[in-house]
């Protein structure tokens, strides 16, 4: 596909001018920056291309499948640096990228959403997630949403004795959805690790193409 670092590089290099909204989710902040990949297309049929596994230990309890390969992602860490330190007053490791792989969740119209409470990405303050909408605009629908748990935001509800028979969005009992990111062609969330949160997919949606969510954690 590439010949060279460069090449590979260039591909999934982010737009040269970003700009960055902050919401107030709770006692977190969310960064949205439309607009982010400068190849959106060809990333969005490069997640299609690539078969997508349902094996369990690399779905990890995520809805649908998954494509889980290797790129280069090292220079991102020069895109996102300032947005952390600033928004979040935390420092990442130049370092945050060199493991970074392109993981997309993809979910079928067909499939079956599982059992799942709204769940954390890490338990660590200074760590972060990425997650970019990689639909067109026509086959957007929902988005990310985000919660308390008894006016919490960092909680293992297993531990608590917390489960569920199936998939929740919504609020219910002592989770409640606070936002929703809404879903929009090449738009990036970045939001910290530990706040509880959820793929957001109202029924009967994406029948015509998969939802498709790149996703980065550092």
């Amino acid at each position: 596909m590439f010949s060279n670092i460069q090449e590979e590089i260039e591909f999934w290099s982010p737009n040269p001018s970003l700009e960055a909204q902050i919401v107030d989710v709770g006692e977190h902040k969310l960064c949205i920056i439309d607009n982010f990949w400068k190849n959106p297309k060809a990333i969005q049929k490069l997640a299609m291309d690539i078969p997508a596994t349902y094996h369990p230990d690399v779905v990890s309890g995520t809805p649908g499948s998954r494509v889980d390969v290797s790129f280069y992602f090292t220079h991102l860490y020069e895109v996102f640096v300032e947005p952390i330190k600033q928004i979040y007053g935390k420092q990442i490791h130049e370092n945050s990228f060199r493991h970074a792989t392109f993981q997309i969740n993809r979910l079928e119209g067909e499939d079956k959403l599982p059992p799942r409470l709204p769940h954390v990405d890490h338990m660590d303050s200074d760590k972060f997630a990425i997650g970019i909408f990689l639909n067109d605009d026509q086959d957007c629908c929902g988005g990310t949403a985000f919660y308390t748990y008894q006016n919490k935001q960092i909680v293992d509800m297993v531990k608590e004795g917390l489960t569920t028979e199936h998939y929740v969005q919504d609020s219910e009992h002592d989770i409640e959805k606070i936002y929703t990111a809404e879903m929009k062609f090449n738009r990036c969330i970045l939001y910290p690790a530990n706040i509880l949160h959820t793929a957001y997919i109202p029924n009967n949606s994406f029948k015509s193409f998969p939802r498709l969510m790149q996703m980065f954690f550092i």
